[in-house]
């Protein structure tokens, strides 16, 4: 039998956010999602113009304390102050100790004090229970206590989720549907296909880098580079991805 390489590719449905909204009620319309990319910006438009037509200066409230959702914070209180030539409420609710627990303390400080010089709010060890159209009910992870706030557009920037593609496909997954490759991105069990980007992990990373672009750019070449190593069978042509240790947040 001839070798044959298939290609697969999922544009419009892709990895999506692990989102804490499931469950929730339905207020789809007073949130944006952060994956798929590709519609991210017809989201933002779209609740722009609801925001308009209804008369009001929107309180945001970002569920997600990593990097995604303090690079966020940033982001939509430039575009929304800009928008609305006025101060908007934005507060980014996390479930650890601190946002960007990865970072190293200095720069975590850093990202403090410009969230506080911006009138960012945080709130931590923080889990949201229950959405209205208007409202976002969290409660505190520690000691339990729920609270109620006023969040006309709910932000989502916690995470990715695994898409079915991978989770259903029989090959090695982790316990969160994302497939287990070797360090030159080879699915396990199968050293013809090879993966990429945010539906990974790595056995041999013990710390394996949260699903990011950043990351995902350096792959592609080095997948380009090991499926012609296989067509030509040059196995010493190969090459191992080492995730970079540091990854850029604008601020």
């Amino acid at each position: 039998d001839e070798d044959k390489i298939i290609f697969f590719f999922q544009a419009e449905d892709g990895i999506r956010d692990a989102q804490e909204s499931r469950g929730l009620g339905d207020v789809y319309k007073r949130q944006i999602t952060t994956r798929p990319i590709n519609r991210l910006l017809r989201r933002i438009q779209s609740i722009e113009e609801k925001i308009r037509n209804e008369g009001i200066k929107p309180k945001i409230v970002i569920v997600g304390g990593g990097s995604a959702g303090v690079e966020l914070s940033f982001c939509f209180k430039t575009r929304w102050e800009k928008y609305y030539n006025d101060h908007i409420d934005i507060t980014v609710l996390h479930d650890g100790e601190a946002v960007c627990p990865q970072y190293w303390n200095t720069t975590r400080n850093l990202l403090y004090q410009v969230m506080d010089k911006k009138g960012i709010r945080t709130i931590p060890y923080s889990s949201v229970t229950q959405m209205t159209e208007h409202d976002i009910t969290f409660k505190h992870q520690k000691t339990g206590q729920e609270t109620t706030e006023q969040a006309d557009i709910v932000v989502w920037a916690t995470g990715a989720e695994s898409h079915s593609l991978a989770s259903e496909s029989g090959f090695d997954c982790d316990q969160n549907g994302f497939l287990y490759v070797n360090d030159n991105l080879q699915v396990n069990k199968y050293p013809e296909i090879f993966a990429g980007g945010d539906c990974i992990n790595m056995q041999s990373q013990q710390n394996f880098p949260p699903k990011a672009g950043v990351y995902a750019v350096r792959q592609g070449p080095l997948i380009a580079n090991n499926l012609v190593a296989m067509l030509e069978n040059n196995q010493s042509a190969l090459k191992k991805y080492v995730p970079q240790k540091l990854s850029l947040i604008h601020i």
